[in-house]
């Protein structure tokens, strides 16, 4: 649940901070923040539901694998073509990004996203502790 907590935390504060200094740049990360906070939601409510076994189900729920996976794909598309529309908006009004909050937002999330990198246990959360690093060491290059 940390990690859960702590992605939804980045794609806060970086939608906080793009707004607060009018960054495309923060944007476009806050966009692509979110999407890695629902897809990690949806892994693992999916995940949850996908163990249940009871009279009904006794080999559990396998099949809305596949469902929960087309719903991930669809919306990291989706969020590309928001990315986008918010990217050429940005260069259209010519909004320029002020380095001090770029700089503040990336240092929150890098925190962030090492609090959410320590989550270990099962699989899933593997998964998801490698994805928080692999957002970490983007986040420390910002």
């Amino acid at each position: 649940m940390r990690s859960l907590f702590a992605f939804w935390g980045v794609a806060g504060v970086l939608f906080l901070l793009s707004f607060l200094g009018r960054s495309a740049t923060l944007g476009s990360e806050a966009i692509h923040a979110t999407l890695d906070a629902l897809v990690v939601t949806m892994t693992w409510r999916a995940s949850r539901l996908l163990e249940r076994r009871d009279n009904n189900y006794t080999y559990g729920m396998h099949r809305l694998e596949v469902m929960y996976s087309l719903l991930n794909v669809m919306t990291v598309i989706l969020g590309v073509v928001v990315g986008v529309v918010v990217s050429l908006f940005f260069l259209a009004f010519r909004i320029v990004d002020d380095p001090v909050i770029l700089i503040i937002a990336s240092g929150v999330a890098l925190v962030l996203s090492l609090i959410s990198s320590t989550d270990k246990g099962d699989e899933l959360h593997r998964g998801i502790s490698l994805h928080a690093i692999l957002d970490s060491v983007s986040y420390a290059i910002g």
